[in-house]
């Protein structure tokens, strides 16, 4: 997944557009229904082991001492790459 401007620019859209409370947190929930009615992609919607696996693994990539409380159990933005990858 390139990191060029035009690719860090359409992720920070999908990734508003999937956060849909604007918190700058998705949580799991929010990762599958982004999945099924932003992405409207059902083969991976209906990949729920997948979801979670690359939920769980973007969500850990950041240590968690560089994240506050809330943030350990969902992706940020900066971990959303991470997710899509």
């Amino acid at each position: 997944m390139e990191k060029t401007p035009e690719h860090v620019a359409r992720r920070k859209e999908l990734f508003k557009q999937i956060d849909m409370n604007g918190n700058g947190y998705v949580s799991l929930a929010e990762m599958d229904k982004g999945i099924r009615d932003v992405l409207k992609c059902r083969e991976i919607f209906d990949a729920k082991p997948v979801i979670a696996r690359a939920f769980h693994a973007a969500k850990n990539a950041v240590k968690s001492s560089q994240k506050d409380k809330l943030g350990d159990d969902y992706v940020t933005q900066s971990e959303f790459r991470i997710f899509l990858v």
